[in-house]
């Protein structure tokens, strides 16, 4: 399964509850034992941010027509971010998680 593959399916919790549609990918850059580097996927994030975050919007990076900013980063804050290491199955358009919904942690942390 390629990655890309995984954006728009239906992510479930342990208890058969959704927890929102996959929008995001996160990768981690790991060094290997001979020195080369490679990208292992880390997590999925879910949730409503989608359009907005890949506009700019989620970060405060892009400014723009009331009320956009506001609903884009509203949004941005019920994302959550599944552990990949939480997956149990990947039947695309589905994928189960180990963790029920209100044990996953938001996806981007709020800047102070």
């Amino acid at each position: 399964m390629m990655t890309s593959e995984l954006i728009g399916c239906q992510v479930y919790d342990a208890e058969g509850q959704v927890v929102g549609t996959v929008h995001d990918l996160h990768f981690r850059l790991r060094v290997q034992p001979d020195g080369s580097q490679a990208c292992q996927l880390d997590a999925l994030e879910c949730g409503g941010i989608g359009l907005g975050h890949r506009l700019g919007y989620g970060e405060h990076a892009m400014r723009g027509p009331w009320p956009f900013p506001q609903l884009f980063r509203y949004l941005a804050r019920r994302s959550l971010a599944v552990p990949w290491s939480q997956i149990t199955a990947v039947n695309r358009p589905r994928i189960d998680v180990s963790a029920r919904r209100d044990q996953l942690q938001p996806a981007r942390r709020r800047r102070g």
